[in-house]
């Protein structure tokens, strides 16, 4: 568990949650909190809107580091090596979002294609905490939590339950060879079950140095997570169909998802190798154990596989970490 006295790292710092998050870390005063962005613009935004909102005393509980393009390994690193020092307790990775194309697009990198919507929503992560091991930015306890989504175990006329019929289904879709036809909404789905498999393998070999759970608060309106569509798809989206969704209890304010996030990010909920959502059939509600809603979750081939996938592409030093071969699933 992590320390009462905290050092947070938070990616996607300018998404959806990411103020209303921040808002409650300080108000808890768990320590001094590194918000990770893309854009500079956009993290001096969120800053300006938290100090205009809580006063100007909180800007030396934060620092903002840009850069962290989640598409692009070598920008990783690079933001990476800006950071502080001092080790993180508590590492949120909620760098993400959908790829809204009729297309499938790829992401090159070392020679092979990469389905984009898993890369900046996966692969991104995985450099990231490769990159803050090999830095040794991780203390002995920490708290490593993954941004997931609903979508991994599917939600009714929305996105399709993801699976993978075998290896080679596995590998034909992370390398961009599936011969299905592209679907935003199913994609996003098929990355958050994607980073259940990598969490669920990382929260064995990460033992007994720090936890990783993967997590979502469930599904939030008034986000801005549509503004990749065209502008009327996206006025629709954020005018018509969320709020119904309010109304009908099928989507939360920012405010109630972050409260649930922080209490995962504190250790008031949440232990290593979790996967919690919401119930089964429901996009909100009671915070919920995941794995009995899809088989691929707990896959120990699959997850195996993915691991070997991401550990090709990008290695991880386990140096002060359990021997990978020693690693034993209960």
């Amino acid at each position: 568990m992590p320390t009462l006295t905290q050092n947070i790292l938070f990616t996607g710092g300018t998404g959806g949650l990411a103020k209303e998050t921040l808002k409650l870390l300080l108000a808890q005063n768990l320590g001094k909190i590194t918000v990770a962005g893309r854009n500079i613009d956009k993290l001096e935004q969120i800053k300006q809107e938290l100090v205009e909102e809580l006063g100007t005393g909180i800007e030396a509980k934060l620092n903002f580091i840009a850069g962290f393009d989640m598409t692009n390994p070598i920008k990783i690193e690079t933001a990476i090596n800006l950071l502080p020092t001092q080790a993180f307790d508590i590492v949120c990775l909620g760098a993400g979002g959908a790829v809204f194309d009729n297309q499938r697009q790829t992401i090159s990198w070392q020679g092979k294609e990469y389905e984009k919507t898993l890369f900046q929503n996966v692969i991104g992560g995985h450099v990231t905490l490769a990159h803050l091991l090999k830095r040794q930015l991780i203390t002995n306890g920490a708290r490593v939590v993954v941004i997931g989504g609903e979508g991994a175990r599917g939600i009714k006329g929305m996105i399709t339950k993801p699976s993978f019929a075998s290896i080679q289904a596995l590998q034909d879709y992370v390398f961009a060879r599936s011969s299905e036809k592209y679907n935003p909404m199913n994609a996003l789905g098929a990355s958050k079950l994607l980073a259940a498999l990598w969490s669920q393998h990382l929260s064995h070999i990460c033992q007994p140095h720090f936890e990783s759970i993967w997590f979502t608060p469930g599904f939030i309106y008034g986000t801005g997570g549509t503004s990749g569509l065209p502008k009327w798809q996206d006025w629709f989206a954020q005018k018509v169909a969320f709020k119904i969704m309010a109304k009908f209890g099928m989507a939360q304010s920012p405010s109630l998802a972050a409260s649930k996030l922080v209490a995962c990010l504190n250790g008031s909920i949440g232990r290593n190798g979790d996967l919690l959502g919401a119930p089964e059939g429901k996009t909100i509600g009671p915070l919920t154990d995941q794995k009995p809603m899809n088989k691929a979750f707990t896959d120990k081939a699959l997850q195996a596989e993915f691991w070997s996938i991401l550990t090709t592409l990008y290695p991880i030093d386990f140096d002060y970490l359990t021997d990978i071969e020693e690693v034993k699933y209960a």
